[in-house]
């Protein structure tokens, strides 16, 4: 397999990661800019990329404003259009009421999840939104949760009164604050501790699983506490996964035609 470029679009950040045929080599984070110039995405992939070629692109896409943009930049950058990763393609199967509305980035973290460390399972993604992705006995996509993540909340306290100030997110030394600034990130980071111990006890009870995973930007802000591991790449492993499982997919095809 030549070397494949996994781009995961999410609200607030752009993740890429290069793979070769048996790792990731390199990875990047660009910020989103839903009205940005393709052509300045494209200068971007090219500063990163360097001299590295790339065979394919393989993308899971929460901001569909971009995805035109990013099939310009994946015919600039390999010739082709990139393999997007949506419910309808991705091999899991789901017990999801509606599956168009899991998001793809959910998508892929189950694939790895699944394929890395078994069933059942649970994985926490700490993005901007915090999700909560549960794999049951049988393998199946069972649902979870979403709730916003610690930047969101922030930020809605400046923006809804009239003279809290926009708090950059940081694990306070005492619970009780003792500037407005220390009040807020004890509410943010106490009050989401405690949240999530609730939220992981009783997941693990309903899904009758003690297997948990976490990834995402503010993982490491928790989860050492948590004594939950965290894989920085899980999205990005997900989607190699998926090429993989796509390319296997056509070939086996290619084979059935040829013997026939």
């Amino acid at each position: 397999m030549k070397n494949l470029l996994a781009i995961d679009i999410g609200n607030t950040s752009i993740v890429s990661g290069l793979f070769t045929e048996r790792k990731l080599i390199k990875t990047w984070r660009l910020k989103t800019e839903k009205n940005k110039n393709p052509k300045s995405y494209i200068s971007s992939y090219k500063k990163y990329l360097k001299n590295e070629k790339v065979g394919n692109i393989v993308i899971s896409s929460v901001v569909p404003e971009l995805d035109k943009t990013f099939i310009k930049v994946s015919k600039t950058i390999c010739g082709k259009n990139p393999l997007f990763l949506t419910y309808e393609n991705c091999p899991l199967k789901t017990k999801y009421k509606k599956p168009d509305q899991i998001g793809a980035d959910r998508i892929a973290n189950a694939i790895a999840g699944l394929k890395l460390f078994g069933k059942p399972l649970i994985i926490i993604d700490f993005g901007t939104a915090i999700t909560f992705d549960c794999i049951n006995r049988k393998g199946e996509y069972a649902g979870g949760i979403i709730l916003p993540g610690t930047e969101i909340s922030s930020y809605a306290l400046h923006t809804y009164t009239a003279k809290l100030p926009l708090v950059k997110f940081s694990k306070p030394e005492n619970i009780i604050g003792t500037t407005t600034q220390e009040c807020i990130n004890s509410g943010l980071y106490f009050g989401y501790k405690g949240m999530l111990i609730y939220l992981i006890e009783n997941l693990k009870k309903e899904l009758k699983c003690s297997n948990i995973i976490a990834t995402g930007g503010y993982a490491k802000k928790f989860c050492k506490e948590l004594k939950i591991k965290v894989y920085p790449y899980l999205t990005l492993l997900g989607l190699k996964f998926f090429f993989e499982s796509q390319k296997k997919e056509e070939d086996d095809k290619a084979k059935h035609i040829r013997k026939n």
